[in-house]
């Protein structure tokens, strides 16, 4: 009789102990079906940090740096746009070409070299030059020459077929330069003096020419 109870009791506990694992197991699996599956961490953009996916500004997607670096997209580059095919002739006789880097500007022509007729400043005050064609009048601190430059105004010849006939100018204002012949013997240069029109020039017996706008200083 004994020996029964101690075997009922045997049983009773070993029933009770299948009784309390099954439930701790069957509380580990639901407590399971409550973790996040791995993929839901995603961020505001929808990047999912666990799988190493980041967000990236300048493409506008998710990526993995390792995979794809996150750079941003460069503009294709421009052609770049011809110039057009002309020159330019310097006064020293050489030829520049327009600078598809600036514009398609010409560049600044070469120095021209100098020929000085006076090397005393104060002189050259009273000095009239005469240049050959090509070639201007110059002065600086270290005196008076002629220069290779560009072409000059046009001249007007002033008409004296009719000077035996008197005739009168209008009042027009379209000031003229009117350049002195050879009668007249000048102190500086220019040898000129400014006329409001061209009519008023050439009534001037001395004017051998004219040209357009106010004489140069």
């Amino acid at each position: 009789m004994k020996k029964w109870i101690i075997a009922l009791t045997i049983l009773i506990a070993l029933a009770s102990l299948f009784l309390i694992t099954g439930c701790v197991q069957k509380k580990v699996i639901i407590d399971d079906k409550k973790q996040e599956p791995i993929g839901g961490d995603k961020d505001e953009h929808g990047c999912i940090g666990s799988a190493g996916y980041t967000w990236c500004e300048a493409k506008q997607k998710c990526l993995r740096e390792w995979e794809e670096p996150c750079e941003a997209a460069t503009e294709p580059e421009e052609e770049p746009k011809g110039c057009p095919e002309d020159a330019k002739i310097c006064p020293d006789g050489s030829v520049v070409v327009r600078d598809s880097e600036n514009n398609c500007e010409f560049p600044d022509c070469p120095e021209p070299e100098k020929e000085y007729k006076q090397t005393d400043p104060e002189i050259c005050k009273y000095v009239e030059l005469k240049c050959p064609e090509g070639e201007i009048p110059f002065f600086d601190e270290k005196g008076c020459g002629c220069v290779a430059g560009e072409p000059g105004p046009k001249k007007y010849f002033c008409l004296r077929e009719q000077d035996a006939v008197p005739y009168a100018c209008t009042m027009e204002y379209k000031p003229v330069c009117g350049w002195a012949n050879e009668n007249i013997q000048c102190l500086k240069y220019p040898c000129a003096s400014t006329y409001s029109n061209q009519c008023m020039a050439c009534f001037d017996e001395n004017v051998e020419y004219w040209t357009e706008g106010e004489c140069p200083e």
